[in-house]
């Protein structure tokens, strides 16, 4: 499954002790939908997997749930 928030994905800054993350932080309800992930122009065969994936992810009910749960954090702020 692919992680769809920040907080689920690795960071080797923070392993390696160079980088802080700002806590509590809490992205804009603005900024939701303005999301975008960086492929090279040769990663022909990595951007048609990921966008696979990603077809078969949305929608679901797990896609929802996490929707959901960034939008009731969001609201809380």
């Amino acid at each position: 499954m692919l992680p769809l928030f920040r907080q689920d994905l690795p960071s080797p800054c923070q392993k390696a002790g160079e980088l802080e993350e700002a806590q509590p932080f809490h992205s804009p309800l603005w900024a939701m939908s303005y999301s975008a992930l960086p492929f090279g122009k040769e990663d022909e065969a990595l951007l048609e997997a990921f966008n696979k994936a990603l077809s078969e992810f949305v929608g679901t009910a797990e896609h929802t749930r996490r929707l959901v749960e960034a939008m009731k954090s969001c609201l809380e702020t």
